[in-house]
């Protein structure tokens, strides 16, 4: 089900935890992958060995109506999925590649649902909820660099804020 969302509040429920040592590995992957996306510099899936599994898996996930395009960054490849102007914060996906395989069972999703923005040009900020996480995935880095738009993400941990690539905590909620 697409939830087309012309709020600037979005509930959004995502499905990946976040495990990084310290915020620079996360807004180096956001970088690398947005600079593809601005390049269009799209990760050729087709020469994978195993494509059709990959896809079969993909495919079963994706959401009705967006256009999907793979975008490697190290060993790990982002599809990332447009829907018109709409700013797209989920559905996107990650898997790890080795060799010239993808590894189907690391596929990971950004979200539970499929869910966008459709928002006048001049908005500057999102607001979200992040409720499986304690906090901020690279996805929230990509769409900020993709789409210009700040976004401010209501955590476990606290409320984050999103801007120019990189990830602040505004208010620390672990101690209360």
């Amino acid at each position: 089900m697409k939830l087309r969302l012309a709020a600037l509040v979005l509930s959004a429920v995502c499905a990946i935890s976040s495990a990084y040592a310290d915020d620079s590995s996360r807004e180096e992957t956001a970088r690398m992958v947005s600079e593809a996306i601005a390049r269009r510099g799209v990760f050729k899936a087709e020469s994978l060995a195993n494509y059709r599994e990959l896809m079969k898996a993909l495919q079963a996930q994706f959401c009705p109506g967006y256009r999907y395009r793979h975008y490697r960054a190290g060993d790990s490849v982002y599809v990332i999925g447009k829907s018109g102007d709409n700013i797209v914060i989920g559905r996107n996906f990650k898997y790890r590649v080795t060799d010239s395989s993808a590894d189907v069972a690391s596929i990971q999703a950004s979200t539970k649902g499929c869910l966008e923005f459709d928002v006048p040009k001049n908005v500057v900020a999102l607001t979200m909820t992040h409720s499986v996480s304690p906090e901020p995935t690279e996805f929230h880095l990509i769409a900020n660099l993709v789409y210009g738009v700040d976004l401010y993400v209501s955590a476990e941990s606290g409320l984050w804020k999103i801007s120019g690539g990189r990830v602040e905590l505004m208010r620390d909620d672990k101690s209360h």
